[in-house]
């Protein structure tokens, strides 16, 4: 009969015990063994070979805990000279579901640039006065995302443009609370306050310096995420439903116009 000897503890006393450990010893001989005593072995894998591989990175969603939103990357760019055409990278690391905002500044009061078809207009303002405009995307990435994006302009302007990518937000109602901007006459920029209804909501900002001679700072709790000469993105975590308060960047060019965008992501 096989047998095997069991420790168990109880308390701080060790009893051994012996048990029987197959229904073989209660057959009669002859009797062959039903299929459900048949051991469940899988197979090892062969050396060097993973039992358990690694999606491909293209694939794989980015790690975000339920509830939250995390920052995965941003790229940004900025015309050196005059042109009409844009080409802007992906963020790095941006995997299919992720959520990207992108903010585009040009010095152009008229102009209404051509942008990727998967883009969605979150907001946009003009500066009649200044002849500058500001616009805001919003998108989730797919499958075949290019490794960079091309945004055309009806002429050659100045342009300041930022991507931003986050994991974990909500993919059918991606704002709890719907970017919207307003115009500030100088430094340091204001974002007013907004109210959130969820959990962990993301609180995202824009700040913009029209004159594009300025450098940038983001006010504390704010997160510098990118910035270029016309524009900064930034952003704060308000785990509890509420105000934001009013929150602010400094631009060095401080006789220079502005705008402010301010929204909330909803986490999924």
């Amino acid at each position: 009969m096989t047998r095997r000897s069991l420790a168990v503890l109880f308390g701080s006393s060790l009893v051994a015990c012996s048990l029987v450990t197959s229904l073989d010893d209660l057959r009669a001989p002859g009797d062959a063994a039903p299929a459900s005593d048949a051991a469940d072995v899988s197979p090892m894998p062969e050396s060097g070979v993973d039992a358990h591989p690694t999606p491909d990175a293209s694939d794989a969603p980015n790690d975000a805990p339920v509830g939250t939103i995390s920052f995965v990357a941003a790229s940004s760019a900025s015309s050196v000279t005059a042109s009409s055409s844009i080409d802007i990278s992906k963020p790095t690391g941006t995997v299919t579901g992720d959520f990207v905002f992108a903010m585009l500044a040009i010095d152009d009061g008229s102009a209404t640039p051509t942008v990727p078809s998967a883009w969605n207009l979150a907001t946009r303002a003009t500066d009649a006065m200044y002849g500058f405009e500001t616009f805001a995307w919003y998108f989730f990435a797919s499958a075949s995302e290019p490794a960079s994006y091309t945004i055309t302009l009806p002429s050659a302007i100045d342009w300041s443009v930022t991507l931003v990518a986050y994991a974990g937000v909500q993919p059918t109602s991606p704002f709890d609370v719907m970017p919207s901007m307003t115009k500030v006459a100088s430094p340091p920029y204001t974002a007013a306050a907004i109210t959130t209804t969820v959990p962990n909501a993301l609180v995202i900002f824009g700040f913009v310096g029209e004159t594009g001679d300025g450098s940038w700072s983001a006010s504390s709790p704010l997160v510098s995420r990118a910035q270029e000469d016309y524009l900064l993105a930034a952003d704060m975590l308000l785990a509890s439903p509420g105000s934001s308060g009013a929150q602010s960047a400094s631009y060095s060019d401080g006789a220079s116009p502005g705008m402010v965008l301010v929204g909330a992501l909803a986490p999924q």
